[in-house]
């Protein structure tokens, strides 16, 4: 079934790429890890045949498979693949496009899980204040960054003040964006914004 990429039409490979990618999200978030895997794999292989390893597309699908080997607490192979990620998009795409935010984001997440606190906050900042300059100050996507950030903080003990007014503005920023009796405007015990 391995056809020479290279003798697929590229928009029809581009298209299959997609859909292949698409299907591996869903298969990430339903936690079919290997399934998930074997199809960025193969989404890898069509999109550096036909765009090289240098596009923004095949950063995407590098972003993916680390989602996934972060996941599966496969950190060591994740973080060089999140770093290509970032770094291609900042080349191709600049340091202000959105996905540089998301892929700052991941990097945070993946330092949060391995207690690399320092590096996490500071990718997390960096994703925050990237996402404030693109979106604005009350959109979803902030709310979601500070209450990332505040959880990183809650972690370390020094930390809990900080954690708190972060918390308190992404939560003014839910409930001015989706209102007060939504699910993810209310706080959970642990004091921890919903999202």
């Amino acid at each position: 079934d391995h056809r020479d990429l290279h003798s697929f039409p590229t928009r029809r490979s581009s298209d299959l790429a997609t859909a292949l990618h698409n299907l591996a999200s869903f298969e990430r978030l339903q936690g079919r890890y290997v399934d998930a895997e074997a199809q960025l794999q193969r989404v890898l292989q069509i999109r550096e045949a036909q765009q090289g390893r240098s596009h923004p597309e095949f950063a995407s699908a590098l972003n993916e498979l680390a989602l996934i080997y972060r996941n599966q607490g496969r950190y060591d192979e994740a973080e060089p693949l999140l770093n290509e990620a970032l770094d291609t998009w900042r080349e191709q795409l600049g340091n202000d496009h959105p996905n540089v935010a998301t892929a700052l984001n991941n990097l945070a997440r993946l330092y949060r899980a391995q207690r690399r606190y320092d590096e996490a906050a500071s990718s997390y900042q960096e994703a925050l204040a990237l996402w404030r300059q693109q979106l604005g100050d009350n959109h979803p996507s902030v709310a979601t960054a500070l209450n990332n950030l505040a959880a990183l903080y809650s972690l370390q003990p020094s930390r809990q003040a900080e954690a708190e007014t972060l918390l308190a503005e992404a939560l003014a920023i839910r409930r001015a964006q989706l209102g007060p009796d939504r699910k993810s405007t209310r706080l959970n015990s642990s004091h921890r914004c919903i999202s």
